[in-house]
């Protein structure tokens, strides 16, 4: 024997015992009909009853079905049980219509034929009336009513029992009247054989007859057809039945039943259906010849259609209604396998199925379709032992045409079922632990097994062709190079994303190490060399608790959550993933369960294992449904008033809360997402954005008077949201106080009394402003005399010192001088405003005048900024304000000093004021404070104009700062005393003030 294969068979050969211990507890059986997964509906759902006769889908989207104790709707959340008003009908209900119209007619067990309109059932007319042994024996079926094309207003139907009686139906005038089939027009007979014909009637209404008649227990239903004029009918007898098959005029039977079988439908994809006793048979391409599907075996079925959305409704004698998402995603095992529960893992090697259940037990499948079943083991911890041992070496199983099965030697390498072992590429196992991993190697046909030290509890584990070992934790994913075991590296170091329960691994691409990583909490990952894209709820899929992932080809891979199934379409073109698609699918779908527990390949088949059983299909069955949801608005209510039927309702002012009760129909409402988007826009302002909900009903309060319009929108899972929403027009009427005429009328009264008091305000105000100038010109005009004595008593005193000092020539130059002051002290005391040049020659005569008195005692300096020069002539100030401030610094800073004395008036402008600085060199700041008496008096002078100008000119404050002046070189510090004056242009003045330029 070789090495490897002794290697193999020493490493499993602790499994043959049980495999042969386990051998009477295989029972070998063959598959049998796969059934679709469905939803049922009985009393405790709403229905009336759990014997239902028929189905007809309205425009609207409504489904109704009729029983044998009433009519029941349901709008996708519920039944509701429909009475009729009128007393005389009768509420058990034998056949249910649906014409090319739309309107759908009943006909009950009386013989009386109806309608449904605005969901209320209308009497029609009662051919039988009076006659109830004929309606006993005449009841109608949903083929026996027909809408002839000859006369549009005109119902066809007939009595089924006697084939040479029909009735015509006026719905204009709502007569009935009998008649024999010779009397009919345009009638014209297709014989098919030596016992059937087919009965034409106008244009469009046909009938399957008997030419000669069978026993009484016999019948023949009423023809249907396809798009492309294929017509099916069914024969049948309490023995036996047979559907036929008529296209252009050739009659063949398709096939011979052993049971009751009474009806046959086309739905809108081409399939003929035949509906009986033991279930339905579906012809996929009646035409082919293929043998049909039997579904639902043992399973008495009256009705079946198939709705807008792609569901089919299938009615049932005793067990209701069932609602099927679809017949291409089924179960393929039958309930006595015991495997349609909670499937906890399934996986395959080459043409062998492995299945295991929650109960831990294991099915085998053959490709050809043969089973086999470990049944299950009291001792569950022994029994996990061994049970995770044999589904690993499954392959060891070789099942023969006898039923019988050996132990092989081979194994695969890099299998891999249930998470639990890994049999890596050179040989070596690894089998986890909690915490730790066991490491079997063979070397030189021994077995060493080594145990090491793990961080993390191992989930699954795969290997790649670049023989990297990839281990998905409870808390991380691990990665293994070069099987160096003790040196694994932990990737949420460098993917945060990834620090959480690793649930399934599948590779994408080794070689670029692209791998596909799923989470129990962190949706999916995609994890590259440099970076980890993540999917999650908000990228659509079902939930971010990952249980397995399926790659079906380098574009496509399935997410199993345990909130759906997703499919993954998307692209990847040098490690930049772009996501295409994104799918849902579940129970709406077909599915058993939204949860998802494993998934494997099989058969070019997706096997599918949920907590419910086992699904298969091929994937080109998973297709988005296109179909939008249908929206009605059912209520609108203003308060407590009624407005649904309005068309455009105008609200009074009071009716300020509005209510909405709407209604989506659809069996494919989204996962995760909501089902409803509405926005209330009221004219004239900004488009609102949508508001989404899933609740039925919306109240809005408080709404303002305007225009309104409101409108809403369903989508399914899909994301397919109705094409046109429902848009819902009102209007709120204004309070009589928000009126145009009640605003002319207060804005036409408002202005008649702001006028009135504007003009007596007005009045007022003009008599107090004359008043307050009058003043402010006598308080100038009095201050301008206060300053002028005080200003020639000044001067009069230094002529008087010259002539005591027996100073002629100073004496006659100074009063030269004096009088050139005192003429323009008359003229500058009559003007409220003199131009700043003749300021400035003002001030220094009186500084010249002033530094000749003192024998240049000091000196002095003028100085004006040049943006000034240019326009002193047109630049206007008050006279006397700075003259006040010059006779301060040289009576009080500079007189009787023993040294050179110094002053500089600096002239600046700033924006809307002029800056007037005077600087000496004098005593000081607290020096020149003690001294009062006079500089007070014309400093309080100076203050009091200034408060006057600020009333004069608020927008540029006048201001008055003295204070501590810089120290100079020889050490001297003087007084600064500064004054800001505004800046006044000619044109600013007031035109009753007369100026003075020089």
């Amino acid at each position: 024997m070789k090495n490897k294969e002794l290697r193999i068979f020493s490493k499993f050969w602790s499994s043959l015992s049980f495999c042969l211990a386990m051998a009477c507890c295989l029972l070998p059986s063959s598959s049998s009909a796969q059934e679709p997964f469905y939803f049922q509906y009985d009393e405790k759902d709403g229905l009336p009853s759990s014997e239902v006769y028929g189905v007809e889908e309205d425009e609207l989207g409504f489904l109704w079905f009729i029983t044998d104790r009433g009519l029941a709707r349901f709008d996708g959340y519920e039944f509701q049980t429909v009475q009729s008003d009128h007393l005389e009908l009768s509420q058990t209900f034998t056949s249910i219509t649906k014409l090319n119209s739309g309107r759908i007619y009943l006909s009950t067990l009386a013989g009386q034929l109806c309608f449904l309109e605005d969901a209320r059932i209308i009497p029609s007319f009662q051919p039988f009336a009076g006659d109830s042994t004929e309606a006993m024996h005449a009841p109608l079926i949903p083929a026996d009513i027909s809408e002839s094309l000859k006369d549009e207003d005109s119902l066809l139907f007939r009595n089924k029992e006697d084939h040479e009686q029909y009735y015509s139906y006026s719905k204009h005038s709502g007569s009935c009247e009998k008649h024999s089939m010779q009397e009919l027009e345009e009638v014209v007979i297709h014989n098919l054989d030596s016992s059937l014909a087919v009965l034409e009637v106008g244009n469009g209404a046909y009938w399957l007859i008997e030419t000669r008649h069978w026993k009484a227990d016999g019948g023949v239903s009423s023809m249907v057809s396809n798009a492309e004029g294929v017509r099916a009918f069914c024969r049948f007898s309490d023995q036996n039945s047979f559907v036929g098959l008529i296209k252009d005029g050739i009659y063949q039977t398709l096939k011979q039943f052993p049971s009751y079988y009474f009806r046959s439908y086309f739905d809108p994809k081409g399939q003929l259906w035949v509906l009986g006793r033991n279930g339905i048979y579906r012809f996929k391409d009646p035409e082919s010849g293929e043998e049909p599907d039997h579904f639902l075996q043992n399973i008495s079925v009256l009705d079946l259609k198939m709705d807008r959305e792609g569901n089919y409704w299938v009615c049932t004698q005793r067990r209701g209604v069932l609602r099927i998402p679809s017949f291409e995603i089924l179960m393929p095992f039958p309930e006595e396998h015991g495997i349609n529960a909670n499937v906890t893992s399934i996986g395959r090697i080459d043409s062998l199925m492995m299945i295991q259940n929650h109960a831990l037990k294991l099915t085998v499948r053959t490709a050809s379709g043969r089973e086999w079943s470990f049944g299950e083991k009291k001792n569950r911890s022994s029994w996990t032992n061994s049970i995770l041992k044999v589904c690993n070496t499954c392959s060891l199983l070789s099942i023969t045409n006898d039923d019988r099965f050996s132990i092989l030697t081979g194994l695969p390498n890099g299998m891999n079922f249930a998470g639990r072992e890994l049999l890596l590429e050179n040989g070596d196992r690894i089998d986890p632990g909690y915490r730790y991993f066991s490491v079997q190697t063979y070397q030189s046909g021994f077995l060493d097994y080594t145990r090491i030290k793990f961080r993390d509890r191992i989930n699954y584990a795969i290997q790649d062709e670049t023989k990297t070992i990839w281990i998905g934790g409870l808390k991380s994913l691990y990665r293994i190079d070069d099987y160096e075991y003790s040196k694994w590296k932990d990737l949420s170091k460098v993917h945060p994303n990834l620090a959480i329960r690793i649930s399934d691994l599948k590779m994408e691409s080794a070689e670029e190490e692209q791998i596909w990583v799923g989470t129990l909490g962190n949706g999916l990952m995609f994890l590259t060399r440099d970076s980890c894209y993540r999917f999650s709820i908000e990228d659509g899929l079902c939930s971010n608790m990952i249980q397995c992932l399926q790659r079906e080809n380098d574009s496509v891979l399935w997410v199993g959550t345990v909130s759906g199934l997703n499919k993954l379409v998307f692209r990847i073109d040098d490690d930049e993933l772009t996501m295409l698609r994104v799918e849902s699918y579940g129970r709406d779908n077909g599915l058993s369960s939204n949860r998802i527990n494993a998934m494997t390949w099989w058969n070019d088949e997706l096997w599918i294992a949920t907590n419910a059983g086992i699904m298969s299909a091929q994937t080109d069955v998973f297709v988005p449904n296109q179909v939008s949801p249908m929206v009605i608005l059912e209520e609108v209510k203003a308060d407590s008033l009624l407005i649904t039927n309005q068309l455009n309702p105008k609200l009074e002012w009071h009716y300020r809360n509005v209510q909405f009760k709407f209604l989506g129909i659809s069996n494919h409402k989204p996962f995760n997402d909501y089902f409803y988007r509405y926005k209330l826009q009221k004219a004239g302002d900004r488009e609102p954005e949508w508001s989404y909900t899933n609740d039925r009903s919306i109240q809005f309060t408080n709404l303002e008077s305007g225009a309104y319009t409101f409108e809403l929108q369903a989508q399914n899972n899909y994301a397919n949201w109705s094409e046109n929403p429902i848009a819902y027009r009102f209007a709120v009427e204004p309070h009589y106080t928000q009126t145009w005429w009640f605003l002319v009328l207060m804005i036409a009264g408002g202005l008649l009394l702001a006028w009135a008091i504007f003009y007596i305000r007005l009045f007022f105000v003009k008599r107090e402003m004359a008043l307050k100038l009058e003043i402010q010109d006598s308080e100038l005009r009095l201050l301008r005399t206060q300053m002028s004595p005080h200003f020639v008593f000044n001067l009069l005193n230094g002529v008087q010192q010259l002539i005591f000092d027996n100073n002629p020539e100073k004496a006659s130059f100074y009063l030269s001088r004096i009088a050139r002051l005192l003429r323009n002290n008359m003229n500058f005391s009559k003007q409220p405003y003199i131009s700043l040049k003749a300021e400035l020659e003002f001030l220094e005569n009186y500084l010249t005048m002033e530094q000749s008195r003192f024998d240049d005692q000091f000196i002095f300096t003028i100085r004006v900024a040049p943006e000034l020069k240019e326009v002193e002539e047109d630049v206007f100030v008050p006279p006397f304000m700075v003259q006040p401030l010059l006779e301060n610094a040289i009576g009080h800073g500079i007189s009787g000093l023993d040294y050179q004395g110094k002053i500089e008036l600096n002239v600046s402008a700033a924006a809307d004021i002029i800056c007037f600085e005077v600087l000496d060199n004098g005593r000081g700041f607290e020096e020149q404070k003690r001294a009062k008496s006079d500089a007070e008096h014309a400093l309080g002078i100076l203050r009091n104009r200034i408060r006057l100008l600020n009333a004069e000119w608020p927008q540029q404050e006048a201001l008055l700062n003295i204070e501590q002046g810089p120290e100079t070189s020889d050490g001297q510090s003087g007084v600064r005393a500064i004054l800001k004056l505004p800046r006044l242009l000619k044109q600013m003045l007031p035109t009753r003030i007369k100026t003075t330029k020089n």
